[in-house]
Formats: structure tokens, C-alpha cells, sequence
């Protein structure tokens, strides 16, 4: 089992990867300014489930061949990055005026849960962290899959907090929105940071 000093020592470390603005962590800074905080943590549920499953393939091994192939890699890198810089060029393009319209529906945080799922399942940095990361702090000599999951529960309440913070971030600077001239802006600022994330990740190797 995992020791309580090794489980001490993780949560600081990834509370720090959880914490760091991300594309994830973006996503939910805009997403709380214009729809409000309880929206972006429902939303957040989707980035949650994609590294819940990132966790449980990295736990079974199946992280470490993805890590390992270059052209999975690749692959991911792409398509995450792609995925990224079109959300940012929607954002940057959008109207202000479109930003008025709160709904706050089933479909309207599902639609915001499911873009969160798909920026955090995309990113091949996360696999690396969770094949990379992780087993510094596991004992050979213990159950390895018990030890994953425990990290990887630890990993996911800490996820919770970033989401958390930014969520509670952005619905603070939530009055910027309440000015065309103020979404206009904060939709270029937070386009143009995701379209740089996914240049970025484009441009990442392994």
C-alpha cells in the first residue's frame, strides 16, 4: 500500500500540474466568466471522466505503449492541438452579443463538458505525466494497480480544486462580460491563449 509520506509528497506536486493554466484550466477561466461558476463546475465533469480514463488505461499499461510510439503521439498531438486552435478561432470570431445567451439547460453545460473531455482526452502531455509521473512515487513491492489508483483518485480531487479556482476566478471577472466591448475582449484573450496552447502542442515532442 502506499505510504502516508509518499502520498504526502504527491499531493504538492500535482496539485502544481493540476493548478498550471493548461488549455483545461483556460477553458474553465472563460467558461466561468460567461456562464458562471456552477455551469463551469458541472462542465468540468467532462475534463474529470477523460482523465479518469487516461488513469485507468495508464494503470493497466496501455499508457506506457502510447507514450512510447511515436506515431501515436503524433497523432494525439495533431488532433488535440487542431481541436484546441478551433475552439480558440471560435471564440476570437464569436460576436458579443452571442455571449448573453445563459443557458443553462441539460444540453447547454453537456456541450461544455463534452469540449472539456474532448481538450483533456486529446492532449498526449497528460499521458505522460500520468506513465512518467506517477511511478516515482510507486513501491515495487506493493500491489502497483492499488497504489495507480489511489495517485489516481488523489490526481482527480485535486483536478477538482483547479477546476474549483478558475471556475471561481473567472465568474470574479465575470462583470467584464457585461459590456460587449468587455466579451469582445475576453473572447479574443482567451481564443488567442488556446490557439497558442494548441500551436504549442503542435509543436510539442515527446
Amino acid at each position: 500500500m502506499l505510504s502516508i509520506q509518499t502520498w504526502l509528497l504527491f499531493i504538492p506536486a500535482a496539485l502544481a500540474l493540476a493548478v498550471y493554466p493548461g488549455p483545461n484550466n483556460l477553458l474553465a477561466l472563460s467558461t466561468a466568466a460567461k456562464q458562471g461558476f456552477i455551469i463551469t463546475i458541472l462542465a468540468g465533469i467532462g475534463r474529470l471522466s477523460a482523465f479518469a480514463i487516461l488513469i485507468a488505461l495508464c494503470g493497466l499499461g496501455l499508457g506506457t505503449l502510447l507514450a512510447a510510439s511515436e506515431t501515436y503521439f503524433i497523432l494525439l498531438k495533431w488532433v488535440g492541438g487542431i481541436y484546441l486552435i478551433y475552439i480558440g478561432l471560435r471564440m476570437v470570431l464569436s460576436k458579443p452579443a452571442d455571449q448573453h445567451l445563459r443557458q443553462t439547460h441539460h444540453l447547454e453545460w453537456g456541450q461544455l463538458a463534452r469540449q472539456d473531455f474532448l481538450v483533456a482526452i486529446t492532449n498526449p502531455k497528460a499521458i505522460i505525466i500520468f506513465t512518467a509521473f506517477f511511478p516515482q512515487f510507486l513501491k515495487e513491492s506493493e500491489p502497483v494497480f492499488l497504489q495507480f489508483t489511489l495517485l489516481g483518485i488523489t490526481f482527480l480531487l485535486l483536478q477538482l480544486i483547479a477546476i474549483s479556482s478558475y471556475a471561481f476566478a473567472g465568474a470574479y471577472l465575470s462583470h467584464l462580460v457585461r459590456s460587449a466591448r468587455g466579451q469582445k475582449w475576453l473572447n479574443r484573450g482567451s481564443g488567442v491563449a488556446l490557439i497558442s496552447a494548441g500551436l504549442f502542442l503542435t509543436a510539442a515532442r515527446r
